[in-house]
């Protein structure tokens, strides 16, 4: 899980237009600390998908 929103972070800062994938599902709620990540990918992502859309008058790069 980790791996992966260090993944959606690296996409949404790089240069190159990057892909952020988001698993399927939500992680059991005895483990908080995975729907905590699990949270954070996915708002990575939503946040990523209008930064890099191809038709943005002004697309943001950090």
């Amino acid at each position: 899980a980790c791996e992966r929103v260090e993944r959606a972070v690296e996409a949404l800062t790089s240069p190159e237009p990057g892909r952020i994938t988001v698993q399927a599902g939500t992680p059991p709620l005895e483990e908080p600390v995975l729907a905590h990540l699990h949270g954070l990918e996915r708002a990575l992502a939503e946040l990523a998908a209008p930064l890099l859309h191809p038709r943005a008058s002004n697309p943001v790069r950090v």
